[in-house]
């Protein structure tokens, strides 16, 4: 039986593009892909933010600004509504993150990747920050496996501007160059660090006239003591609860889905443990923190957005049980309809996917 990564590219090529084309397609038939778009997550916020970087005023939404100035950017440069721009760099983003994944961690786990996380698919096709701050995440990784750890850096500070939580990525970094001892190498890259953090922080005060509105809105908006942290897995519970409650279990699927795919491959990685450690320590640090952070995070809907917030995670914890993942080439392609089915569940609806309903 050939292996994945002895089919290599091709294959990965053509299970990517079916799951992300599948969905585009399912869409476009409907003719709901931009009304969609518009009320897709927090787009409607990336895109409120892009005019307030464009147009200068008052900053309402407290995402950070690193998606909605490649919107404006992107708007500016090719004349284009903030949506279209979104989905543009959500699913340029999704492919050459894709690709990152196949340099960094071998194709059958790039495949895995795609079939495991159905919210990646519909993040790469309607738009999200997701895309953005893996590829960024990504590029670090690679960029420090081949020692270029300043770059590395910068490229772990650009993706904390997308999404706070690559401030992990940064520490673990810092970390790593820390238990080595190179010093030298640890100021110069917390220096330039630091330097996009005071830009960032600069730019922001430029345009909105307060420097750490970021932090204010996330704390009126999202945590409900005033902190970003509580108690270790408190609101997961809590939120897995409440999702019960609503009485619809096909809800609760994926967010168990994927509790389940974490802790196996939690559970089934000490045997890679100690060769991963050598060879990738500041990825691993991460992943570690990572987890924990999100373990302890004060977020109400924190069990909804499991799928979401497991994506950062996801290519490395499938790197650890490499050895276990599916390498048929037919059995790999039902998974892979069968992700792409689920991923396009949730844009056009159960019935109009699979001809009938679960609900009354």
């Amino acid at each position: 039986m050939k292996s994945l990564d002895e089919i290599r590219g091709r294959d990965l090529f053509m299970i990517a593009a079916f799951a992300l084309g599948f969905p585009i397609v399912e869409l476009v038939a409907k003719g709901i892909y931009w009304q969609l778009s518009y009320d897709w997550l927090d787009n409607w916020s990336y895109v409120e933010i892009a005019k307030v970087i464009r147009f200068g005023g008052p900053q309402t939404e407290q995402h950070f600004w690193g998606l909605p100035g490649v919107i404006a950017l992107t708007e500016r440069l090719f004349s284009v509504s903030g949506f279209a721009a979104i989905a543009a760099i959500s699913l340029v983003s999704s492919i050459i993150a894709t690709f990152l994944i196949y340099r960094l961690y071998g194709a059958a786990v790039a495949a895995a990747f795609v079939i495991v996380c159905p919210e990646w698919i519909r993040l790469s096709v309607l738009g999200g920050s997701e895309p953005l701050f893996l590829l960024l995440l990504l590029c670090g990784w690679l960029l420090f496996r081949k020692d270029q750890v300043l770059v590395a850096m910068v490229s772990a500070s650009l993706a904390t501007i997308v999404r706070p939580v690559g401030a992990i990525a940064v520490g673990a970094i810092a970390f790593v160059l820390l238990s080595r001892k190179d010093l030298r190498r640890l100021i110069i890259a917390l220096c330039c660090s630091s330097l996009i953090g005071l830009g960032y922080f600069a730019w922001v005060w430029y345009v909105s006239g307060d420097p750490f509105v970021n932090f204010r809105l996330y704390s009126a908006v999202d945590w409900p003591s005033g902190y970003p942290v509580s108690f270790p897995l408190v609101r997961i519970v809590t939120g897995f609860i409440r999702l019960y409650q609503e009485n619809y279990w096909t809800r609760l699927m994926q967010p168990l889905f994927c509790v389940t795919v974490v802790s196996l491959c939690i559970f089934f990685a000490p045997k890679h443990a100690s060769a991963t450690i050598r060879r990738f320590p500041a990825e691993l640090t991460f992943v570690i923190a990572y987890l924990v952070f999100f373990a302890c995070w004060n977020y109400d809907d924190l069990a909804r957005f499991l799928p979401r917030f497991a994506i950062p995670v996801y290519p490395f914890l499938l790197f650890s049980v490499q050895d276990r993942l599916p390498t048929n080439r037919y059995f790999l392609w039902l998974l892979v309809i069968i992700s792409a089915l689920i991923a396009s569940v949730d844009l056009v609806g159960f019935k109009t996917v699979f001809g009938f309903t679960l609900h009354k």
